[in-house]
């Protein structure tokens, strides 16, 4: 997922800095932030219904 979302926005960096004007490493970290916690999201609610 790191490579991926790296690799996103390395290759559409140019637009995303055109249509954004956001910092590209602080959207990177942010996106990987919002993965890390859907995932600790769902693993959690996949415990609570199995049991």
């Amino acid at each position: 997922m790191i490579l991926t979302s790296a690799a996103v926005i390395i290759y559409f960096g140019e637009s995303i800095k055109k249509t954004l004007s956001v910092n590209l490493l602080l959207l990177f970290v942010l996106s990987q932030g919002v993965y890390v916690g859907l995932r600790c999201y769902l693993k959690n609610q996949l415990n609570t219904k199995l049991y």
